[in-house]
């Protein structure tokens, strides 16, 4: 299951969190975050014809970032830690402002039943006349 609460993008981090799994798993979402722009930055200057110096200085920093031992550490401990939280499963019983968390016990999975149940409220793409009701002046 995932986080249920994204990383707030308004600037608000760790220290606004009063429990500490909800901080570390913050922390972990931010090391996610930065794992992923480093790696992607560099992916998409390494394929770029750059002519500033600065430009190509940077470029080569963020490959040599990228390339380092202790990034590769990071990025793969995060996947690991993220793919084993992932895995986690639990029921929750919600009833009025009380939540019980109990062991998964292979229920079922409803949610593909209430899907099907309301595909049929889906809004999909609406055919077009091409008629409009202005007036026309005579």
């Amino acid at each position: 299951m995932r986080c249920c609460v994204p990383p707030s993008r308004s600037g608000t981090g760790t220290r606004t969190r009063h429990y500490p799994l909800q901080q570390q798993r913050w922390f972990l979402s931010g090391g996610e975050n930065y794992c992923s722009a480093v790696t992607e930055l560099a992916a998409a200057l390494g394929g770029t014809a750059l002519k500033s110096r600065g430009l190509v200085g940077f470029r080569e920093y963020l490959a040599g970032v990228a390339r380092s031992e202790a990034f590769r550490s990071l990025a793969g401990e995060t996947h690991r830690i993220t793919t084993e939280l992932a895995a986690v499963r639990y029921r929750l019983h919600i009833k009025g402002n009380k939540v019980m968390v109990a062991r998964y016990d292979a229920e079922p999975d409803y949610s593909a039943e209430i899907e099907q149940v309301f595909a049929r409220f889906k809004q999909g793409r609406r055919r077009t006349t091409g008629w409009t009701s202005r007036r026309r002046r005579t």
